[in-house]
């Protein structure tokens, strides 16, 4: 796991902090490039049975780092800027800590923003617009556009968990590899931040009352009707809002507060 705050927020902290009334978010983004930065801890060993599986894909879902369009809950209380800040560190991390070798497809929003995507973002495989609809219409689109295009099996993630890394990966795969169709990363909000998958399952992307705390039990209902195998990973935070921060990274979510309470006394 990466140790304290997730990496590498203390950059983008410091330039929000001496960028008042900033408008974009391009003074806290710096080009990424997959495994450039390593992450302290020990390199996890993949369990013998997911040796000789195909590699899966990584299907990243990211929106254009601007201010008052990423992490608009957070930005409630943080401000705009500095949400921005924290959706751009999140992303960098979960960047870095992808497992190296595997095919990693960026499925941007909104459909111009790929540019800045790529000049953010180097090194992905593909780099794909999101199609119209809820959550649940631009998951399944994409799922099945991976699916026929011949990569199994698939793993669907955003960015707003700090602390998913490869171990989760890997312990994913072990799941699918042992019988599973689809395995489940649980977010304590009652939604999940990682889905991986087997093969193709439109029956779990279709009337689902995303952004609630129905999601995941939901989703494992479908999954039933529909005859899946699942596993659950470990329950971890995602974050969107000062609530979950605070949870996840008090001294940052405190940090924050204390920048945003200085700003409106100063006004």
């Amino acid at each position: 796991m990466t140790p304290g705050i997730f990496y590498p927020f203390k950059r983008h902290i410091h330039r929000v902090a001496h960028k008042r009334g900033a408008q974009t978010c391009l003074v806290a983004v710096t080009p990424v490039r997959r495994h450039e930065t390593g992450i302290a801890g020990t390199e996890f060993i993949p369990q013998s049975s997911t040796i000789d599986m195909p590699v899966p894909s990584v299907l990243l879902f990211l929106k254009s780092p601007v201010p008052g369009y990423v992490k608009t809950r957070l930005a409630r209380d943080v401000g705009d800027s500095a949400a921005c800040a924290v959706f751009c560190s999140l992303v960098e991390r979960q960047v870095a800590a992808l497992p190296p070798g595997w095919p990693v497809e960026i499925h941007f929003a909104p459909a111009e923003a790929e540019d800045r995507i790529r000049a953010w973002i180097h090194g992905a495989d593909r780099y794909l617009p999101q199609v119209e609809g809820d959550l649940g219409a631009r998951l399944s689109a994409a799922s099945a556009n991976a699916f026929r295009r011949g990569t199994e099996p698939v793993f669907l993630i955003g960015a707003d968990c700090p602390d998913l890394d490869s171990e989760d990966f890997y312990a994913a795969l072990d799941s699918l590899t042992s019988g599973c169709d689809a395995v489940f990363g649980p977010a304590r909000d009652g939604g999940y931040y990682l889905l991986a998958l087997k093969r193709h399952a439109p029956e779990l992307f279709r009337q689902i009352p995303w952004s609630t705390s129905e999601v995941l039990k939901q989703s494992l209902d479908r999954a039933k009707q529909a005859g899946l195998q699942t596993a659950l990973l470990n329950v971890k935070e995602d974050i969107d809002d000062i609530s979950s921060l605070r949870r996840s990274r008090p001294v940052l979510a405190d940090l924050l507060l204390g920048n945003r309470g200085v700003k409106q006394k100063s006004l």
